[in-house]
């Protein structure tokens, strides 16, 4: 069962792989299995989510079926979390008839997205979740995605950094409200 505030203890030579990594680490058989035993034995919840927002076409732009189906793919954002009830109910007029002329930015579509996804407590926003592993002195931090794949025992790779300080909203990640 997991502590919650354990440092996980890593090898020499696996903890180099990692520090050396370039942020991202797909370690051999021996490094995938500490992976699954440094998850079980310490993992914590951020207080962090990630958010990616793929880019918005001006065809999705300017029609409601393809804005929805492109809201879709954003953390299993539907349109309703975003959009008043009455364009649900396709009650559109001339000042709404689009989702250009509803929101009039790209801009503050992804505020909207951003705020509504912050606020949710629904499951399918993760939390980030990361494990401390030390050799000696030094400290990095293991970032797991994808919590079904790592459940299943597919999981094989980590996002490594030194704080949680790295994970910025510019780079998408946003504090849970």
């Amino acid at each position: 069962m997991p502590t919650g505030n354990t440092i996980f203890k890593c090898p020499p030579k696996l903890f180099k792989f990692f520090e050396n990594c370039g942020g991202w680490a797909r370690p051999d058989e021996e490094g995938q299995q500490f992976l699954y035993e440094a998850l079980y034995a310490g993992f914590q919840f951020s207080n962090l989510i990630h958010i990616d927002i793929p880019a918005l076409d001006n065809k999705a732009f300017n029609d409601w079926e393809k804005f929805a189906n492109w809201c879709s793919d954003i953390n299993g954002l539907e349109m309703g979390d975003i959009v008043d009830e009455k364009m649900i109910n396709a009650e559109f007029n001339e000042e709404n008839d689009t989702p250009k002329k509803y929101f009039k930015t790209k801009k503050k579509i992804k505020e909207e997205i951003i705020e509504s996804i912050r606020k949710s407590d629904s499951d399918r926003i993760e939390s980030i979740v990361y494990v401390e592993i030390k050799n000696k002195s030094k400290v990095l931090l293991l970032i797991y995605f994808d919590s079904d794949s790592w459940t299943l025992g597919f999981g094989d790779s980590v996002m490594v950094i030194r704080s949680l300080d790295e994970l910025t909203e510019e780079a998408g990640y946003y504090t849970r409200l």
